[in-house]
């Protein structure tokens, strides 16, 4: 989670427009650090530092909202132009995004219902571990 809201907010002040699919992120501007403690036989990850952008932006602590809403696909494999998220980003090069809502009533929205991972239903646990191993 983390590492997307990185790439999102270190590229925001070096591009005109970027447009995110999916859902809004975690919300995770921090790192931690390990620090080992009782003769080293256990660590404690603390927090330890935020991460911020060339602008000083850091504060996405509610996660960074999506401009085209895109469920989870657990059909298709990444990388296949039919996976729901793919080709919403591929419709909206192509159209404008007529697979989405207009980007600035998609992040109102985004906040609004805080919006977030969805398990899919009917997989759990190891089942959906599986599912993703073994997706063909």
């Amino acid at each position: 989670a983390s590492a997307s809201e990185l790439v999102i907010s270190g590229v925001g002040p070096y591009m005109t427009r970027s447009v995110t699919f999916g859902a809004r992120t975690f919300g995770k501007p921090v790192g931690q650090w390990g620090l080992k403690y009782c003769n080293d036989s256990m660590v404690l990850f603390l927090v330890t530092f935020r991460t911020v952008n060339s602008e000083g932006f850091a504060d996405y602590y509610d996660g960074i909202p999506a401009d085209c809403a895109a469920d989870d696909d657990w059909d298709h494999l990444l990388g296949d132009p039919a996976e729901t998220r793919l080709k919403a980003a591929l419709d909206y090069i192509e159209t404008g995004g007529s697979l989405c809502s207009p980007p600035a009533v998609m992040a109102t929205m985004s906040l609004s219902a805080g919006i977030g991972f969805r398990r899919p239903s009917g997989i759990s646990g190891v089942g959906l571990a599986g599912k993703l191993l073994n997706a063909q």
